[in-house]
């Protein structure tokens, strides 16, 4: 909500380069909508396509028969989980996860940053699965998270932390990219690559693209339907992840928002530091806070008014072909990120066990409430985009 000017092209503008009520923009194109939610009343009336094991297809797309047979098995997916602190992390390993994620942020909300020591303890956490006694579970992943955002001033930095990666003992079982630059520069690791949801993975050729920087897997794009998500595997000529929990990014901005409103500063000035004090949000004209969280280079993170969770659609997935389901939870507490891991872990192990008669409990849907005070919703895949590929 800018009037007309050079913004960035000659510095930074100021705290006074955004208008918050609309009054100055000349034109507006849309305007807010309250997102869908779950509730008690609809959890059992799933309003997302089922894949078809039979036909080998979403039931909404005709043409998106499978032809990738190993990517379409009925093979139970890893339960992966994004986490922003190591309590969060070590929680959700022992409560059933296959795969972590680090945050390639760190939250100020998740207290201290991550450090090469919290890698170290959770990569022997990991390894520690398949030791004697701990009742034959298969070794869990480790893949260190990358920031979303890297600007070209900033990937010294980042290049500097890929080498520390190599130091570590043991050694991560890959890297999450989240741009091509940052996939460009963790090539030269030769750690495998997992690209995640912000590299916008919608046909066979990017993911082909990828797959010859050294990326083994990807994550379908937030902004799509449940149709096209569903579909993708079979179009992928890599593993492919979906988030089906969490907390869904909708912008990253330099713009830091409490700096400007509270203090007339931004983010490359001096300030209160009011954002270590409290949490913030914004409200739409549609009555709906979004909150934002800051990380620890002072970006402001802003994300959809409800969370995602398809807790109660996982049969959705089954047979489609995901390598692995993610839990998106970088702002979780450790209590809530073991609790949340705990119940997708149990339903997906009982859906892919025996899916004849697996049905979804609702007494689950109570226990997820408990564990997260939080407004869920289905996200994008009510009303995501349609892939052309």
């Amino acid at each position: 909500m800018r009037d007309l000017s050079p913004i960035y092209a000659f510095g930074n503008p100021g705290p006074t380069s955004v208008g918050y009520t609309g009054e100055r923009e000349p034109r507006f194109f849309s305007s807010a909508v309250r997102e869908p939610e779950i509730t008690q009343s609809n959890i059992l009336d799933n309003p997302l396509p089922v894949w078809d094991v039979r036909s080998g297809r979403v039931p909404a797309l005709a043409g998106a028969t499978s032809h990738i047979a190993h990517h379409t098995s009925q093979n139970r997916p890893r339960l992966a989980v994004k986490a922003g602190s190591l309590p969060a992390a070590l929680a959700a390993l022992e409560h059933g996860a296959d795969l972590i994620y680090t945050g390639g942020e760190s939250f100020l909300s998740q207290g201290r940053p991550w450090r090469p020591g919290d890698f170290a303890e959770l990569l022997t956490a990991a390894r520690a699965r398949t030791a004697p006694g701990a009742q034959g579970v298969d070794p869990a992943l480790v893949v260190i998270g990358t920031p979303r955002i890297t600007m070209p001033s900033e990937m010294g930095r980042v290049n500097r932390f890929l080498s520390d990666l190599l130091e570590l003992q043991p050694q991560p079982d890959g890297i999450l990219v989240t741009n091509l630059g940052t996939i460009f520069a963790a090539s030269a690791t030769g750690l495998p690559l997992y690209a995640d949801y912000s590299c916008n993975i919608a046909n066979s050729r990017a993911a082909a693209l990828l797959q010859s920087y050294g990326v083994v897997q990807t994550t379908a794009p937030l902004e799509f339907r449940a149709e096209e998500i569903l579909a993708l595997p079979a179009r992928s000529p890599l593993a492919l992840e979906a988030v089906v929990h969490g907390q869904l990014p909708g912008m990253v901005s330099d713009h830091c928002l409490p700096a400007a409103l509270l203090d007339g500063s931004t983010r490359f000035q001096i300030c209160s530091g009011s954002c270590r004090r409290r949490r913030f949000g914004l409200r739409d004209t549609a009555g709906m806070v979004h909150p934002l969280e800051i990380d620890t280079s002072c970006r402001n993170h802003l994300f959809m008014a409800h969370e995602l969770a398809l807790l109660p659609y996982l049969r959705s997935f089954y047979g489609a072909g995901f390598g692995s389901l993610r839990l998106e939870i970088p702002c979780y507490s450790a209590g809530e990120a073991g609790a949340v891991t705990a119940l997708y872990r149990a339903n997906i192990d009982r859906l892919w066990r025996d899916p004849e008669t697996y049905e979804f409990a609702t007494a689950d849907w109570e226990r997820l409430l408990q564990a997260r005070t939080a407004t869920f919703g289905a996200g994008p895949y009510l009303r995501g985009v349609q892939v052309k590929e």
